[in-house]
């Protein structure tokens, strides 16, 4: 049962990357936000490596991902705050002189 909805799963994914490939060969477009092209290869390398994967690997690199984009906001935050207190600073030293 579990396997064989796995497969399914598989075979879903699969068609979607065949859709993005009919997609991206109809109109020869970038997106400067998608990942690898799946023209370089790597979109069905990936498929490949997903379909040999067992449902808790699947999960644990997915969790490591949704950890990193975590990570990666929380940066951007800091970074964002950083910047605020930058800018306030200068007003103020700007209103001193």
């Amino acid at each position: 049962m579990l396997h064989d909805r796995k497969q399914s799963m598989i075979k879903e994914l699969n068609s979607y990357v065949a859709l993005k490939k009919q997609h991206a060969s109809e109109n020869k477009r970038v997106d400067l936000f998608d990942g690898p092209s799946v023209e370089d290869g790597f979109g069905e390398e990936n498929v490949l490596l997903a379909s040999n994967m067992t449902n808790q690997q699947l999960m644990d690199h997915g969790n490591q991902l949704m950890d990193e984009t975590d990570q990666a906001i929380a940066r951007s935050k800091q970074v964002d705050l950083e910047g605020d207190l930058e800018g306030d600073r200068s007003y103020y030293t700007l209103q001193i002189q």
